[in-house]
């Protein structure tokens, strides 16, 4: 099953994120996870269409998203679907479910 690859490689997304300064002991980062949840149940999540762009020369930030709505510096962003809520524990539910049975 998939929680059988997730046991493996999550020593090294835990030394990643310590590598950054960003690990929290016992625990570890599934980043995808909540682009996944969405994918099967969009009703998890509360979206809102903002205008977003990536800043990638660092004059404002250092490779962010940004929403661009909010910021008069941005000329260019694009509107796409931003997920600002979740329903976290049923989220939880769903990927327990899903990684050990597939």
């Amino acid at each position: 099953p998939v929680s059988n690859f997730l046991k493996k490689i999550t020593p090294f997304i835990q030394s990643a994120y310590g590598k950054i300064g960003q690990a929290k002991e016992g625990a570890v980062r599934y980043n995808d996870m909540p682009a996944v949840g969405y994918a099967i149940d969009d009703s998890l999540f509360t979206c809102e269409r903002l205008k977003i762009v990536i800043e990638t020369e660092g004059k404002y930030t250092r490779g962010q998203t940004v929403d661009g709505s909010r910021r008069n510096f941005i000329d260019d962003a694009n509107s796409v679907n931003v997920a600002l809520e979740v329903d976290d524990v049923n989220l939880k539910k769903l990927w327990f479910k899903t990684i050990s049975t597939y």
